[in-house]
């Protein structure tokens, strides 16, 4: 049995061979259909990138982050809590183009890429 994680619509983005507490605890089967048909996605590259938000925290000056939480605080509640309440950005997430798209309009397009930068 594998452990996977999944982003905001559902899609699989990641398997473990361990539970990764509030991460990945849904365990499936090696052979389910949905997990070979997320391996099949990676070998034809076009699975999803797993950025984690304390890395986005961690590559931020100060000032960069104030900039961020600025931002996070204009938006409306709902995209606030989806932020807030989530530990990882999916580049398959439906809001990512518009958080991509909101970073390098503050930063420009190279420090977004270094922000947005998956996660190793």
């Amino acid at each position: 049995m594998l452990f996977i994680q999944r982003d905001g619509a559902g899609k699989i983005v990641c398997s473990y061979a361990n539970p990764q507490p509030g991460i990945a605890d849904e365990g499936i089967a090696e052979d389910a259909p949905e997990y070979l048909a997320f391996l099949e996605s990676l070998a034809a590259g076009v699975a999803p990138t797993v950025i984690y938000k304390a890395d986005i925290w961690r590559r931020a000056t100060d000032a960069e982050a104030a900039t961020i939480d600025a931002q996070l605080n204009a938006q409306p509640i709902r995209l606030r809590r989806m932020w807030q309440d989530s530990q990882t950005l999916t580049t398959s997430d439906e809001m990512y183009p518009a958080v991509k798209a909101a970073f390098e309009s503050a930063f420009g397009t190279e420090r977004a890429a270094d922000l947005l930068a998956p996660t190793a």
